[in-house]
């Protein structure tokens, strides 16, 4: 779960070459489909001022969508590239550490696929947590021996410590979709080990650049790549297949690199994984030291 599930996502200061409040807002969706597939649909309403409301209430909206999504394998790219992209950084931060018992907290977990595919490495233990209470159920069925925690982003900020830890690893895969993001990355600082690791995966800002130009805004999610029917409020017509749209916030690189650090990590190295369908990166993946 683009679980990218707020999902109950929290928002950080608006950077400084954000467009003013009244600039036209794009009408641009993420491109490649890394969590969802890009679409063409309304932009934001320029008149909610907080985005942070529907942004976690399009993920309690489509939790069922979004299980069905990715368990039966809806969305290309992440087949092809981003899935296993993810998989493959965690696996080597793993596997350096020499044997020795590895926790790994999966931020914005979705439906578990991510924290059931790493707990099955020998001495990995995983926590999920994610604001979705459907998607956290859904993960524990299938998963019944790792910890899934339904906690909100905002929960964390306020008290780090009912993330669990301290971890060695923590994952956050397409699940910084808001925009303040400083105050959530700085309390998961506090629940990382001294050596500890921070993995981010979310849209290449080269490839989900706005049309409107390349700066740090609001872009809106209409996930009609997954349905003819798209709900643009909180609506009961997603049980049949409609979509609640979703706000999510475009960064570019360099906010993405001042933005972790001022939350007191660094980026030691970042990759683009290609998409062989396009041949262009479908993806950006950040590794952090804490």
């Amino acid at each position: 779960m683009p679980r990218d599930k707020s999902k109950n996502k929290p928002q950080n200061a608006k950077p400084q070459n954000a467009k003013p409040p009244n600039a036209k807002p794009p009408n641009v969706k993420p491109q490649n489909g890394a969590t969802m597939a890009r679409q063409n649909g309304p932009a934001p309403d320029r008149n909610n001022s907080d985005f942070s409301p529907r942004l976690k209430a399009s993920w309690d909206d489509n939790a069922q969508l979004w299980t069905a999504a990715v368990r039966e394998k809806k969305i290309a790219s992440r087949v092809s590239c981003t899935d296993q992209a993810i998989v493959a950084a965690a696996l080597t931060l793993i596997k350096e550490r020499a044997q020795q018992s590895t926790s790994v907290l999966d931020l914005g977990c979705g439906e578990g696929w991510l924290a059931r595919r790493l707990s099955a490495e020998p001495d990995c233990v995983v926590t999920g947590i994610d604001g979705s209470a459907d998607l956290i159920v859904s993960a524990r069925q299938l998963d019944p021996v790792s910890s899934y925690l339904h906690l909100g982003y905002d929960e964390i900020i306020r008290a780090p410590a009912r993330a669990g830890g301290p971890y060695d690893l923590v994952i956050c895969n397409f699940a910084l979709l808001g925009e303040e993001i400083t105050p959530l990355l700085s309390a998961l600082r506090q629940c990382v080990v001294a050596q500890g690791k921070l993995v981010i995966q979310t849209l290449h800002p080269w490839q989900a650049c706005p049309e409107s130009g390349y700066a740090d805004d609001w872009q809106e999610e209409s996930f009609a790549a997954f349905s003819a029917g798209n709900r643009a409020g909180n609506q009961a017509g997603n049980q049949a297949g409609n979509w609640t749209s979703m706000p999510w916030y475009f960064r570019t690189l360099a906010t993405w690199i001042r933005e972790i650090g001022q939350a007191g990590f660094a980026v030691a190295s970042c990759a683009e994984p290609i998409n062989p369908q396009s041949g262009k990166p479908g993806s950006l993946l950040l590794i952090c030291g804490a």
